[in-house]
């Protein structure tokens, strides 16, 4: 996939298929990909995680995994921009609930 034609794309696949913050997905580098799945240095309690990759996940991060950053020109006020596109070509720009940390809650539904 050529980067920067589908880095929202790629990101909503990370976000969903890993459940992690957006602010951590921005942060990724190709060093954070093992066999073993994606690992997140520094959490929010200040421990690493290592989180197992779906198929689709982990050929994203890979195809991405060519700059120092995997999403080099993102961040969070970019990908809300993004995101508010979205949501009006959808029909849900009034839906406050419709946000990008939705995606993290779709990971932990589909794993109940």
């Amino acid at each position: 996939m050529v980067q920067g034609k589908h880095d929202l794309h790629d990101l909503i696949i990370v976000l969903a298929d890993t459940g992690c913050r957006l602010s951590k997905a921005l942060r990724l580098t190709p060093a954070d990909i093992t066999p073993r799945g994606v690992r997140f240095p520094k959490t929010k309690t200040g421990k690493p995680r290592m989180v197992p990759l779906t198929g689709r996940a982990r050929a994203v991060l890979e195809a991405r995994a060519t700059t120092a950053l995997l999403f080099p020109k993102w961040d969070k006020k970019r990908a809300s921009v993004e995101w508010g596109r979205v949501r009006k070509a959808l029909g849900l720009a009034g839906d406050v609930e419709a946000v990008m940390h939705t995606w993290r809650h779709t990971r932990a539904s589909r794993l109940v």
